[in-house]
């Protein structure tokens, strides 16, 4: 990877194994590091103001508000944060929402492992990622 190090990274999902299978994952990718984790977006909101993550991925279907009214709550109070958005859903007005959102990005949690990384690389290098689905 070409990135900045280190690249602090926080993770929204309401299945701690899907987080787990996410740090996992970034774990052996030098320079990231996984610096928090909510399973909501009120803690995700928290979490945020405490651990200032460079990038954040959040899961779309959340307990209390979805992933992207999280976006667009956290990008209004910290305009520098990247936000990618994982998401099991492959529809249109999800992703076009995801941008209006302040998204920097959307994958599907179907995709391959390389694509969740090269939308990270993506995004922490000032571009966008979308997934071809």
């Amino acid at each position: 990877m070409n990135l900045p190090s280190p690249i602090r990274i926080a993770l929204v999902d309401d299945h701690s194994l899907v987080r787990d299978g996410i740090k996992a994952l970034l774990a052996v990718m030098s320079p990231l590091e996984v610096v928090g984790e909510a399973e909501n977006g009120a803690d995700a909101i928290d979490m945020v103001g405490r651990c200032q993550p460079d990038l954040l991925l959040v899961d779309i279907s959340l307990p209390d508000m979805n992933g992207l009214e999280l976006t667009r709550v956290l990008r209004n109070q910290y305009p520098s944060l990247k936000v990618l958005v994982l998401s099991m859903y492959d529809n249109y007005e999800y992703v076009s929402e995801s941008v209006r959102s302040g998204a920097s990005g959307y994958v599907l949690k179907n995709a391959p492992s390389r694509e969740i990384i090269a939308a990270i690389e993506a995004i922490t290098s000032g571009g966008t990622f979308y997934s071809a689905d």
